[in-house]
């Protein structure tokens, strides 16, 4: 059974180059000058009950926090537990999102996907035996 799994905490994405963590999309994002949000370079917003309501819909205020700052220069990133593919169609209607951490944060790419930020893969024993353990408890099996 799978008794432990940690992935790389999603601050670590998004922060300067370390002696002990290589840069992220730290690289990725623009060197403008400060914002009157500084030293707030990137904003990551959760998806379900945060940014979107139960119907999907963006409201006009976070449409215009958004906008806000956009405005100011900072990075606008989508995070959610969901993969990849279930965020496409809100980052689809926001043209101010480059950037999604998806997977529990353990994939981070450019909304287009044309370039993988970071990856964090369970090696498949620990997959099977953590699937397994699912099945055991009477869960069902979803994977993606």
């Amino acid at each position: 059974t799978v008794q432990h799994c940690s992935f790389l905490p999603i601050q670590t994405i998004f922060s300067s180059p370390s002696r002990d963590h290589p840069p992220f999309l730290s690289d990725h994002m623009s060197n403008a000058a400060p914002s009157a949000y500084y030293p707030i370079k990137a904003v990551a917003i959760d998806l379900d009950g945060t940014l979107i309501a139960h119907d999907q819909s963006i409201s006009e205020e976070n449409r215009a926090a958004l906008e806000t700052l956009n405005a100011a220069g900072l990075e606008i990133i989508l995070a959610s537990g969901r993969h990849y593919v279930a965020m496409l169609p809100t980052a689809r209607k926001l043209p101010q999102v480059r950037y999604m951490v998806s997977s529990q944060g353990a994939y981070a790419s450019d909304v287009d996907n044309t370039q993988a930020l970071f990856e964090a893969h369970l090696p498949t024993t620990e997959a099977d035996a953590a699937i397994q353990f699912g099945l055991d408890q009477g869960t069902r099996e979803q994977v993606e």
